[in-house]
């Protein structure tokens, strides 16, 4: 980040953030979480990775969690997406783990991206 944010800007980053950490440790599983935020003048874009168990989006979920991030982002002009990936269920390995194994172990996790927008100051003439 090159400058501040506006606040409720800012606020809403790091409720989503908050969230998107404690879905991470409640649920995923995960040894490896990344974190990215970069901004330019007109937006700021927040991407939180893990390599996590991943989860069935369609099915139902009894938190708000997700929907309230979503509702976040939506209220002020953003985007939320989020993408997941679970490790197909094969029976159980005897021999050492093959690169394609390791491959597609790696390729499982969750990914959370999120675009808001940045309001441009307002100009006095």
């Amino acid at each position: 980040l090159n400058h501040p944010l506006p606040k409720n800007v800012s606020v809403i980053l790091y409720r989503i953030v908050q969230e998107g950490l404690t879905n991470i440790v409640k649920h995923a599983q995960a040894s490896h979480i990344q974190l990215q935020i970069v901004s330019s003048p007109a937006i700021v874009a927040l991407t939180l990775e893990d390599n996590g168990t991943g989860f069935d989006i369609g099915q139902a979920r009894t938190g708000f969690g997700l929907q309230s991030m979503r509702d976040r982002a939506e209220a002020i002009g953003g985007t939320f997406s989020l993408t997941t990936k679970t490790a197909p269920q094969t029976a159980p390995q005897t021999a050492p783990q093959t690169a394609a194994q390791e491959t597609t172990d790696a390729a499982q996790g969750t990914r959370l991206q999120v675009n808001l927008p940045i309001p441009k100051p307002l100009q006095h003439v």
